[in-house]
């Protein structure tokens, strides 16, 4: 099963295949002395078809051919994405989007063989930090899972690979954020392999515009995107959602390198740094598809800059608790009768006498605003004696 949906339309293709790579091994880019093909790379840092560069691909559409300032021949060759013949073209552009959500798969190199000669040590930064939080869930078969992000400045767009058990959990749709205030491209893709699914999601800020790309608080958590799941519920359920590498661009932002404000500036991809599990433990390097990048991701650049391990990731866990409020609020005493006088004495003795037993504070809201007041004791007396509106809807 797959979803794609994308905020802006850049084109519409006419053949659509996905590609998936194989568990177990991590396709790595080639050593740059093997390099035989002439598509992909346009950042020349050694891995294809990156965030990064379709960050600079689409600084190209704004600030003409002077972004290509290392080699510019072969980024420019390097543009040709759907292998048509044609460099720098829109279409190359929505090709290169479509590999990066996994909606298409990359025309070139398929046959190359993978070395990892040009390994490098990637000069240190204080790391960025990524991670899936559980968001409280109204409880009545639905729940969230936010990415969040922290430590970065300034963000061109990432591209992100998640898998989940599907068993008990289906995926409604992945939303975007305010992380941008102008988002050019957001899209996902959704694969079902059996029990599990495996999600990309891949976002850039808007290419258009003439400003640096967007500033974000380094210090705070700022949400990336949000997964919204339908679930059993009335079934407790608690699934790990875990960042997952199946190529050298998986779980990769494109930061911008410079604050010069210069048109098309240089960008850096950023790769795994460590990588821990719910529990807060280390799992890096722990196996090929779950510990983050490997080594052989890391290639010495030919004037580019080259990526570097700068993110931490946090996976996560779903916990899921079936909500006790059914139907209308108002059953305050538990008794499954709503809006009665045994529940109006109850809320009345559990806002100003010695308390009364609630079992599910839910009911107790009944205008449904998040918080237990006089306003509920209002509304309650209104629609029991004055015809006034029924307590809210428990979601």
């Amino acid at each position: 099963m797959k979803r794609f949906t994308q905020l802006f339309v850049l084109a519409m293709l006419l053949i659509s295949f996905t590609a998936t790579a194989s568990r177990g091994e991590i396709n790595v880019a080639p050593s740059l002395a093997d390099t035989v093909c002439t598509t992909g790379d346009i950042d020349l840092d050694g891995i294809s078809s990156s965030i990064a560069d379709a960050a600079l691909f689409a600084s190209y559409f704004r600030c003409g051919l002077g972004v290509f300032l290392f080699a510019p021949e072969p980024q420019i060759t390097g543009t040709d994405f759907n292998c048509d013949g044609v460099v720098l073209s829109v279409g190359d552009l929505v090709a290169l989007i479509r590999e990066l959500s996994g909606e298409l798969a990359p025309c070139y190199c398929t046959s190359m063989s993978w070395s990892s000669d040009s390994a490098i040590t990637p000069t240190a930064i204080d790391p960025y930090t990524i991670s899936l939080v559980d968001s409280p869930g109204a409880g009545h078969g639905r729940d969230t899972v936010d990415i969040m992000i922290s430590g970065v400045n300034e963000l061109l767009g990432y591209q992100l690979h998640i898998e989940y058990d599907t068993t008990g959990l289906s995926l409604v749709e992945v939303l975007p954020t305010d992380l941008f205030a102008d988002w050019q491209v957001f899209a996902y893709t959704d694969t079902i392999i059996g029990s599990t699914a495996r999600l990309k999601i891949v976002a850039t800020s808007n290419f258009d515009m003439p400003s640096t790309p967007n500033l974000l608080p380094p210090a705070e958590p700022t949400a990336m995107a949000r997964l919204v799941f339908d679930l059993p519920p009335d079934a407790e359920l608690t699934r790990e959602i875990k960042f997952v590498w199946d190529n050298c661009y998986d779980n990769g932002i494109a930061v911008n390198d410079t604050n010069s404000g210069i048109c098309g500036a240089p960008e850096f991809l950023a790769l795994s740094r460590e990588v821990f599990d719910p529990a807060g433990t280390s799992i890096t390097g722990s196996s090929p598809n779950y510990g983050g990048s490997p080594d052989s991701c890391l290639l010495a650049s030919t004037g580019g800059n080259p990526p570097q391990r700068a993110i931490d990731f946090h996976n996560g866990q779903l916990v899921y608790t079936p909500s006790c409020c059914v139907g209308n609020r108002g059953d305050v005493d538990g008794d499954g009768e709503d809006a009665v006088i045994s529940d109006l004495t109850c809320l009345v003795a559990f806002l100003f006498g010695d308390g009364c037993a609630t079992p599910c504070l839910e009911e107790v809201d009944i205008n449904g605003n998040g918080s237990i007041d006089i306003s509920d004791l209002t509304d309650l007396v209104s629609y029991m004696f004055s015809g006034g509106p029924p307590p809210a809807p428990c979601f």
